[in-house]
């Protein structure tokens, strides 16, 4: 007998310790994210049910853009042992149509290979790329700039499109997990972790970043164009699939799900 539901507590190690096989994750590492993490959410952890035993998972992520609530697909996959019965493909369907019974009618999510997600109704938007920051007289000591003026900032910079991600309370919440920086450019910042620019606000275009060489833009290949960000050559790391959208919607990845 398959059911397909979100799990309940007791059912959350089982989930977790499939999660770790189907992606090859460190237990002990996972089990302090997979509880800690600013979106754990039981109602969101869902599973096709075989005979009691948890063959495939996903997790979704509530997401709220200027003309409605949509949610990211994250962590789909299915049992090794039980990988070719389309087990994946019936648990994003019920997923998706709870979705439209309950007022969440769009989706997106991240993949590495379409097939899947087209079957059921995602269509490529745009593509995640990772490419070089070219420097141009690189100001490396750019002052930081306070997580109030950041917020001030990137909400005035949401409100200007209704097809950009907003930030409530609990997104900021999540947005403040990891350990990112933020420097002061041109009326906005550039957000880095490490040598990864995810983020960045400005009025005009930079003629000198505040990153040091070899740093990077890893984020939708839209963006990067819309922002004219000095990039070098581009690889194509993620495709971005959405189900009822007909654009990509903004975001950056630091919100990826």
């Amino acid at each position: 007998m398959i059911v397909i539901r979100p799990i309940n507590d007791a059912e959350a190690p089982a989930f977790l310790a499939l999660l770790c096989r189907i992606f090859n994750l460190d237990p002990a590492r996972a089990e302090s994210i997979f509880y800690s993490e600013p979106f754990f959410d039981l109602d969101r952890k869902w599973a096709l049910f075989e005979a009691g035993r948890i063959r495939s998972i996903l997790t979704t992520v509530p997401l709220v853009f200027g003309d409605g609530p949509a949610y990211g697909i994250a962590g789909v996959g299915t049992d090794l042992d039980h990988q070719g019965r389309g087990f994946g493909e019936r648990l994003l369907r019920a997923v998706l149509n709870h979705g439209r019974d309950s007022g969440e009618e769009r989706a997106l999510l991240f993949a590495h290979r379409p097939e899947l997600y087209e079957r059921c109704g995602f269509e490529v938007l745009d593509h995640v790329i990772r490419a070089p920051l070219v420097p141009s007289n690189t100001d490396n000591n750019a002052p930081l700039l306070p997580f109030e003026d950041v917020s001030t900032c990137y909400e005035q910079w949401a409100n200007r499109s209704v097809h950009r991600l907003q930030r409530p309370p609990r997104r900021w919440q999540f947005w403040k997990w990891n350990l990112r920086i933020c420097s002061e450019v041109a009326g906005g910042y550039v957000c880095q972790e490490g040598d990864t620019v995810r983020e960045c606000i400005f009025d005009v275009p930079l003629d000198a970043w505040p990153v040091y060489p070899g740093a990077e833009w890893f984020g939708l290949r839209c963006m990067a164009e819309e922002m004219q960000l000095p990039v070098g050559e581009a690889k194509e790391e993620l495709i971005y699939m959405g189900y009822g959208f007909s654009s990509p919607p903004r975001m950056f990845m630091t919100d990826q799900f």
